[in-house]
């Protein structure tokens, strides 16, 4: 079975080797120099003249820079790959207890609305209900079906070539058209949820990418918003525009918004802030990497900015309009 180190241990471990070498430097240097001391003692006893004692410090002295200058260089590689070794085992930490984030988070995500799936049909099966109290059930299902549905897709979509497309399925489109198409599918399924949209679109943008891939890559960043802003009243604003053959697409909120210090760690795989067992708003630390991967395999970029807690948050594309038909 294999050493595992905690952080902590390894960083312990690193400073312990880094002292010992230095340690073994210095002694070095020390020993170095007792050897020319007792070279020129024996030399002076032996009877030998000035001239040649000089000689002898001379030729020590710069035999000892070379090899001080050998050990330098050799110290310096040895401490750069015992520092690639401590960070490649504190990422390997990291990467495992993101894991265990998201098999907690998708742990979660299934059984959550599997339960309440489970209660609402063992509801409509009851007779005492009445039809009415039946019918304001259904739209409820629908939504835990449609939070099942996102989370599978998610999953799969990341397995699927890390959310890469193939250059086959590319098409020329109407990105204009596209965004109202899913604000139309983001009304009907978060009909319940308090949000306004305000919208700046320019008409007839076009763009040759995968329309199924930049639909999802939109709805990903559009539910971000949703999710991390249940219960609040914001207002969510969505900017098109085309100039110079560069396509920007500009969507946030005055939500909740991100600490400072996480906004680079924002698009990692599995990534979610705060402690898993306790966080207020669901998902999987997929989203807004799938995101990221969709507009990167279209030779795009995404970008985030938020001024903290509380103060909003707004993700800029930029993509290249491509080839037209």
């Amino acid at each position: 079975m294999p050493l595992q180190l905690k952080p902590r241990a390894t960083f312990l471990v690193f400073n312990f080797m880094v002292i010992f070498l230095i340690a073994n430097v210095i002694w070095w240097f020390i020993l170095m120099e007792r050897v020319i001391d007792e070279k020129i003692e024996i030399s002076q006893e032996l009877g030998a003249s000035p001239d040649v004692i000089e000689r002898i410090y001379e030729q020590e002295s710069s035999r000892r820079r070379m090899v001080i200058l050998e050990g330098i260089v050799f110290f310096l590689f040895l401490l750069a790959g015992l520092w690639m070794i401590y960070r490649t085992l504190v990422k390997q930490r990291e990467l495992r207890q993101q894991q265990e984030n998201f098999m907690m988070a998708i742990t979660h995500e299934l059984k959550t609305p599997l339960a309440s799936i489970n209660l609402y049909v063992d509801s409509l099966l009851t007779p005492e209900i009445a039809e009415e109290e039946k019918q304001n059930i259904l739209p409820k299902i629908k939504h835990d079906l449609y939070r099942l549905k996102r989370q599978v897709e998610n999953v799969l979509e990341v397995a699927r070539h890390h959310g890469l497309t193939e250059r086959s399925s590319y098409e020329s489109f109407d990105l204009s058209r596209l965004l109202d198409q899913r604000f139309d599918a983001l009304k009907k399924f978060y009909a319940n949820a308090n949000y306004s949209l305000k919208k700046d679109i320019e008409e007839s943008v076009r763009i040759f990418g995968d329309r199924r891939s930049i639909g999802k890559a939109i709805d990903l960043i559009l539910e971000n918003s949703l999710v991390h802003n249940e219960g609040r009243d914001i207002e969510i604003t969505v900017e098109l525009s085309l100039s110079n053959n560069i396509i920007s697409l500009n969507i946030g909120d005055n939500g909740c918004g991100v600490d400072k210090t996480e906004l680079s760690s924002i698009f990692d795989q599995f990534y979610r802030a705060g402690p898993e067992l306790t966080r207020p708003s669901y998902g999987t630390g997929l989203g807004l990497y799938i995101a990221k991967e969709i507009i990167n395999s279209h030779d795009g970029t995404i970008s985030v900015i938020s001024d903290g807690l509380s103060k909003g948050i707004m993700f800029t594309v930029k993509l290249k309009r491509g080839k037209e038909h």
